[in-house]
């Protein structure tokens, strides 16, 4: 878009320089600081996690959530990085996209999941993303933008200095000589970052005994899409190496290792066609998944799906059929028991959705998700003598995830049911604060203090919420 300006009369040429030097400065700085956001990010177009209401929600699934865990714990133990507080968040959007904005947070697009037919192409981008936090990519990406900063502080004042002595000209092309040089510089740098990433995932997976296929199909699928936007790009004013040539790269390297033609295990693979399955009956049309999983197909993953879309679709007959199958085949898979109680609670039945739901828990003790699952078939039942069950299984996963808006919103209620309204009103302070809503959680900790003794656990937490405030920027 282009503006035109009325400029005011009469004109004065040093005043019009100085402007027209401060007008560079600003779309200079606004330039930075757009290539500075990119460049924090991994890739290009990178939604980023909002605490605020209304922003981006991210998939919650406990099948999918446990998978992802298995496919990334071999790879942080090779690459010598603690995953006690890394945590993958499932971004809901259909493009295949991964991604990283610090050491602790990986993100990757349901898409991501959905595109990938094997386990290996999904943990070649995971071990690219580990790649970049190993590396300590980001810190290092911070000084350098840094240094950026301080060389565009430089450039301003000698442009204000040309400007000064009267040449506007002399000024701009200060401005955009620098913008450009700067532009460059940190491309370049983050370009050596991908690369560096890229030579890492490989390492991992041969450490572990896996192959680089996946990653390299991957890749391949990136230059396919990039061929025709990047054909008649300036390699050096983009962010990455040229789709070709990192392909090229990539599978010299992969190929040299004697895991390239190593295989998932039938088990992982079946898991991961599970998830697809899943991914594809909640997220696509039901008659996109029946061209999907055609009939007559007696593949575990087709019946799933299938499943699913009749749960979907208030056939719960059906789809209570469906599971009992799945469970006839599987009866020690925690995921399906989790099914049947969310097709039990769907069909108004939460009472019924406990025993299912204790089975998941028992079969995998450790995931948080199906606890909370749990808790909540606890709360939704209406039955009174099972909220301090709910109580039990949320406070156990609140203690480790404060921040678990669900299983807070949820302990909130099964206190609120058992009369213990200091703590439910705790609760939801603490689902509103993590939700984003400060200011709802400032009213709801007013009303827990007030309701508490001074100085209880309850209280001083109420007040912690009361004085906390978001930082800027």
């Amino acid at each position: 878009m282009h503006i035109r300006m009325k400029l005011p009369t009469p004109l004065n040429t040093t005043v019009l320089s100085a402007a027209l030097a401060a007008l560079h400065a600003r779309v200079f700085m606004r330039q930075l600081t757009a290539l500075i956001l990119s460049a924090a990010l991994c890739l290009a177009s990178v939604p980023q996690p909002a605490r605020a209401a209304g922003g981006i929600q991210f998939v919650r699934d406990a099948e999918i959530e446990a998978l992802l865990r298995e496919y990334i714990a071999p790879i942080l133990r090779v690459a010598g990085v603690g995953g006690g507080g890394l945590t993958i968040y499932i971004v809901p959007s259909k493009e295949f996209n991964a991604f990283v904005i610090d050491g602790r947070r990986i993100f990757i697009n349901v898409g991501t999941l959905l595109q990938s037919e094997t386990p290996n192409e999904v943990i070649g981008v995971l071990a690219h993303e580990i790649g970049h936090i190993a590396g300590g990519h980001l810190a290092q990406l911070r000084q350098e933008l840094r240094y950026a900063t301080a060389v565009s502080i430089i450039q301003l004042i000698l442009a204000g200095a040309a400007a000064a002595a009267g040449s506007g000209e002399a000024a701009g092309a200060i401005m955009s000589g620098g913008q450009q040089i700067m532009q460059r510089t940190l491309l370049s740098y983050r370009r050596g970052q991908e690369q560096a990433a890229d030579r890492s995932a490989i390492n991992y997976l041969n450490a572990t005994g896996q192959s680089g296929q996946g990653m390299v199909k991957t890749f391949e699928r990136f230059a396919d899409q990039q061929i025709f936007t990047t054909r008649y790009v300036d390699p050096y004013a983009v962010s990455h190496p040229m789709p070709r040539e990192r392909v090229a790269a990539l599978s010299n390297l992969a190929r040299q290792s004697s895991y390239w033609n190593a295989k998932d295990s039938p088990y992982l693979q079946l898991r991961h066609d599970l998830m697809r399955a899943k991914i594809s009956a909640y997220l696509d049309h039901p008659s996109t998944v029946k061209r999907r999983y055609p009939k007559p197909n007696d593949s575990l993953a087709a019946l799933y799906a299938h499943t699913i879309v009749r749960m979907r679709s208030s056939d719960y007959r059906g789809a209570l059929k469906g599971i009992d199958q799945l469970l006839g085949q599987m009866p020690d898979y925690p995921y399906f028991w989790e099914m049947k109680g969310e097709i039990l609670t769907n069909a108004g039945r939460p009472r019924d959705a406990v025993a299912p739901l204790r089975k998941a828990v028992a079969l995998a003790p450790n995931d948080t998700a199906l606890r909370v699952a749990l808790g909540k078939a606890y709360v939704v039942s209406g039955d009174k003598s099972l909220q301090g069950n709910a109580v039990a299984e949320l406070v156990r996963v609140t203690r480790e995830q404060r921040d678990h808006a669900e299983a807070q919103r949820y302990l909130a209620r099964a206190y609120g049911a058992l009369g213990k309204i200091p703590e439910a009103n705790l609760a939801s302070a603490e689902a509103s604060l993590a939700s984003g809503d400060d200011d709802q959680a400032r009213q709801f900790a007013m009303r827990a203090k007030q309701g508490a003794k001074a100085g209880s656990p309850i209280w001083l937490r109420a007040e912690d919420i009361l004085q906390y405030r978001p930082p800027k920027g």
